[in-house]
């Protein structure tokens, strides 16, 4: 019970934005951007952390004009009427449904390099479901306790896996660049830095304090771009361009490559740890946010019985679904950036707030972004632009 009145603070919240920003999407990262170079994916890589905590700040605002425990679907319904609300519904179904194939895809590969020959790929999917279930069955206040200790390792596990890798870095391989390819990479960039879904459940934590989630947004998706920046460093620079385009080409994140090249098994078991915690934050936040999504939208209770019907679908469909093919990894995330996250968390948000600003509903809440209506259709033609690279 106390831990279920438990009021979410800043650092909390941060840390919920990180474990379910680093995640999946960054294993992939230095997949997708092979083809661009090191530098090139850097300037991608700001655009979309400029973009995502933008939006990050409409939904935010667009949250303050329900009450407490209202979901995307009870916001869009309120604020852009019942189609949007089916869209929304739609894309939110598809979105996150395409992350946990992704995440559970890459879980069972990870756990299957880990461990050798004793596990196959189905066993680690298994595996990974079955002792991630029950935290997510408790809610909120014990995923944030375990989050921070799980964050706690990855940090840690992060900085060991520079310190022991940083040495093995070959400057040559930074220098590739082909500023043409950068676009391609953006729809699983986007991935990476998708956390928008979490906002509501945020907001509910922390007892409506908005600072708190505000400044939550900020630190929470900084830290992960830092932390992209250094990993794109270490595996473009370690692990050459052939390797890392046979690893898209193959559906497989970069630690497939990585644990092919270094042959040390200590390097190995430090690069797996840091993929499976990376996995597992992301997972936590990804699937708090749509055990919430799910149970305002149909309107059930979030707690009971009704709890854990709500974590029996959301956990066994997108395992079956990653039983089919290990190589939808890549697949998965590069459609879920493309139209799920540019769509879900890009041009819902953006419209929302449009619509609250500029519409019959105009009101007195305070601005959560600057830069009037020229900044709202900026950032329109941005999603525009990444729905357009996914597509074609």
């Amino acid at each position: 019970m106390l831990l279920a009145q438990r009021k979410g603070t800043t650092l909390g919240c941060t840390l919920l934005i990180c474990g379910i920003t680093i995640g999946v999407g960054m294993l992939g990262l230095p997949v997708a951007t092979a083809s661009a170079g090191f530098w090139p994916s850097l300037i991608a890589y700001f655009l979309c952390w400029i973009f995502m905590m933008a939006t990050g700040w409409l939904m935010l605002e667009a949250c303050q004009h329900l009450p407490k425990e209202s979901n995307y679907i009870s916001i869009t319904r309120h604020l852009l009427g019942k189609g949007a609300s089916a869209l929304c519904w739609a894309l939110y179904l598809f979105l996150l449904i395409c992350l946990m194939v992704a995440h559970m895809a890459a879980a069972g590969q990870i756990i299957g390099i880990a461990a050798g020959e004793h596990l196959l790929y189905w066993q680690g999917v298994a595996l990974f479901v079955v002792v991630l279930w029950p935290v997510i069955g408790v809610g909120a206040a014990l995923v944030d306790r375990i989050n921070l200790l799980l964050m706690v390792a990855l940090l840690l596990t992060f900085l060991l896996f520079v310190i022991s890798t940083v040495g093995h870095v070959n400057t040559k391989l930074l220098a590739y660049r082909q500023w043409s390819q950068s676009l391609s990479a953006i729809p699983i960039i986007f991935t990476a830095f998708g956390y928008q879904i979490l906002i509501p459940s945020l907001l509910s934590y922390a007892h409506g304090n908005v600072r708190v989630v505000r400044r939550a947004i900020f630190w929470g998706t900084a830290i992960p771009l830092a932390i992209y920046i250094v990993w794109q460093f270490l595996i473009s620079g370690i692990v050459p361009q052939e390797l890392l385009k046979s690893a898209r080409l193959n559906g497989v994140s970069a630690v497939t490559p990585l644990s092919d090249l270094l042959h040390h098994p200590f390097l190995q078991t430090v690069g797996n740890l840091f993929a499976l915690l990376t996995l597992t934050t992301s997972y936590l936040g990804i699937t708090l946010g749509f055990v919430d999504f799910l149970a305002d939208g149909l309107k059930l209770s979030r707690r009971g019985l009704p709890r854990f019907w709500i974590c029996c679908a959301i956990f066994l469909l997108p395992a079956a679904i990653s039983l089919v093919d290990p190589a939808l990894f890549l697949t998965a995330l590069g459609v879920a950036g493309g139209y799920g996250v540019a769509l879900l968390s890009g041009l819902l948000p953006i419209a929302m707030i449009w619509n609250v600003r500029y519409g019959k509903r105009a009101n007195k809440i305070p601005y959560q972004l600057a830069g009037g209506k020229a900044m709202l259709l900026i950032m329109l033609a941005f999603t525009l632009l990444v729905v357009l690279l996914e597509t074609i």
